[in-house]
């Protein structure tokens, strides 16, 4: 059903206790408890290694030589080298002081009871969290915070690519981030994918959205958008829905909220005059955020829409360089970019130009990444450059407490919150409101995921690979099957460059296939580097039309039709010839 001068910033070396409850601060101490996740797109559970990147020191000048040279891809590129700024380890085995030892623990554990922890975690064929568990997460970290004022984030990449946003045009995610209690998101790339194709927006009748399909999704969101590069002039002075209204009440599926006043407030304005920053004041401390989006990889989506990009890293400088300026005691990033690009940001604005950063918070990748990153002659300045994953696996949880001697926020710690699928409903620790889970969260999952039931009960088995496949050679490690099949399609045209719906080459991460098996184990190794003892995965028909929506119509030469292949396809590499990238056949089979 449709509706229309350089500041020296400490970190705390303490492991967290389980929080229990929140307590009353003194007049002098104040704290905040900060969740995230990123780039959600599937209702259902996705398996997920228990692995991701880890680094806590100084990158090297090799490292940053090399991110100069390609910012989108030097992350896989080091992983690939065995470089200690891409190191990989197991999320529960990871130890890193700066932010308080464990990673994870099985003392702070989402909304699953903890005595579950060990045992699901070391299970690399467990499903991790849906968007429903997800939603009961969020809240969980909220009432569980013993913290003073509790903001809950997600930096970009919800409304869209999936094979429900298809039909919902991101609707399905706003409410599920509504029924979540979603405070702060940032622009992804994905947010502007439908440019002004959303017919339940009903453009006609409202001229406030500009033509511009993600003016919808804000409206109707009780979440507020950062966007410190994203306009919606040409001139670029007007910041992207900074003059949007949300109504008094925010209705959806069967629940009616009220505006988020956390974040909106009562204020006709939610952001700094200047509109690059939004802060909020906790107990007389200025707590500030800003968001940035990937310039290039949003440029491409956005097309001639009107929404204008300027560059992300000269206006994440300026906005924390302002944040500073106006005196934030709190300054934290969200940013939608490679990994790459946000190291490259933090030496530009914390080592560079002496400015005082937090945390960036990120998203765009599809891997878990924790980086402490150390400035070079300044070793009490360690700043957490995180990011969760995709598909709200798992959340990201930021403890900071004021107080005299630290008057501009010392870090307690930071955790990643694991999500077990099949738990939170039963085991939904820190709340007895029933009908808020049942009413608010579980029915709107309900809803929709309706459309995708019967394809995500159905299992494809035959889609093979069949060959060597060389993901150093097709510079996609971090890709999905539909991704993988544009690099297929660009090496067997013999062209430099192919542009096709399904998706964008990624990561240069080298995995080697002597063999032939499954694509939906190759999907595994693609879409997650880490291995993690993964060995096989049964991909359901709904995973298959994500993947490959839009592209292999286009691979089959049968136009741009909204149509993909529900069976499979095979490709023959021959590893003894360069031409066409060693491709010398590809095989569609079914419809």
């Amino acid at each position: 059903m449709y509706r229309g001068g350089l500041l020296v910033f400490n970190l705390a070396l303490v492991s967290a206790a389980p929080f229990l409850g929140k307590e009353p601060s003194t007049a002098n101490k104040v704290s905040i408890t900060l969740s995230t996740t990123n780039d959600v797109y599937s209702m259902y559970a996705r398996p997920m290694s228990g692995n991701g990147y880890f680094f806590e020191g100084t990158p090297s000048a090799d490292f940053y030589s090399m991110c100069e040279k390609d910012g989108d891809n030097c992350y896989g590129e080091a992983a690939a080298k065995g470089m200690p700024e891409a190191a990989v380890g197991k999320l529960y085995e990871m130890d890193m002081p700066a932010t308080g030892g464990k990673v994870m623990t099985n003392e702070d554990s989402g909304c699953v009871d903890p005595s579950l922890f060990d045992d699901m975690v070391r299970d690399p064929s467990t499903a991790w969290g849906n968007t429903a568990q997800m939603a009961g997460t969020y809240k969980y970290l909220g009432l569980t915070a013993d913290t003073d004022e509790y903001i809950s984030m997600l930096p970009g990449d919800f409304v869209a690519m999936s094979y429900l946003s298809s039909i919902t045009y991101g609707e399905h995610m706003v409410d599920m981030m509504n029924a979540g209690e979603v405070d702060l998101v940032t622009f992804g790339n994905h947010e502007f994918q439908f440019k002004n194709k959303c017919p339940p927006a009903d453009m006609a009748n409202h001229p406030e959205y500009n033509d511009v399909c993600v003016a919808w999704n804000m409206a109707t969101g009780n979440f507020l958008y950062l966007g410190s590069n994203v306009y919606e002039d040409k001139e670029k002075t007007v910041r992207f829905g900074s003059k949007l209204e949300v109504d008094d009440e925010i209705s959806f599926v069967n629940a009616t909220v009220p505006k988020n006043q956390k974040v909106f407030g009562e204020e006709p304005s939610y952001y700094a005059i200047s509109g690059n920053y939004w802060y909020k004041m906790v107990k007389g401390k200025k707590v500030c955020f800003a968001g940035t989006t990937e310039t290039s990889a949003s440029q491409s989506i956005v097309g001639d829409s009107n929404v204008w990009l300027s560059d992300m890293m000269d206006a994440g400088v300026d906005a924390t360089r302002e944040m500073n300026d106006d005196g934030c005691n709190l300054v934290i990033v969200l940013t939608h970019q490679r990994e790459g690009f946000d190291v490259l940001f933090w030496r530009k604005a914390v080592v560079e130009e002496g400015i005082k950063i937090d945390a960036i918070i990120g998203g765009h990748d599809h891997f878990p990444a924790f980086l402490n990153l150390q400035h070079p002659t300044k070793p009490d300045i360690i700043t957490p450059v995180w990011k969760m994953g995709m598909d709200g696996q798992m959340l990201g949880k930021f403890v900071f407490d004021f107080d005299d001697e630290n008057p501009n926020g010392k870090l307690r710690f930071a955790h990643a919150i694991p999500v077990f699928d099949g738990q939170c409903d039963q085991h939904f620790i820190g709340t007895d409101n029933e009908e808020w889970w049942n009413n608010n969260v579980m029915q709107t999952w309900t809803h929709w995921v309706e459309p995708i039931k019967p394809m995500a009960e159905t299992n494809m088995d035959n889609l093979l690979f069949k060959g060597l496949y060389d993901t150093a050679d097709i510079r996609s490690a971090e890709s999905r099957v539909g991704n993988m099949l544009a690099d297929l399609f660009l090496c067997n045209s013999s062209v430099t460059f192919a542009a096709l719906d399904g998706g964008n080459i990624r990561y240069g991460l080298s995995q080697l296939f002597a063999e032939r098996i499954p694509l939906t184990e190759l999907y595994l190794y693609e879409e997650n580097p880490f291995l993690g003892g993964l060995v096989s995965y049964d991909m359901s028909l709904m995973e298959l039309f994500g993947y490959v929506l839009y592209s292999a119509p286009i691979v089959m030469g049968i136009g741009n039709a909204a149509r993909p292949v529900t069976s499979g396809f095979e490709v023959e590499i021959d590893p003894a010839t360069t031409k066409h990238g060693g491709v010398t056949l590809i095989r569609f089979t079914g419809t």
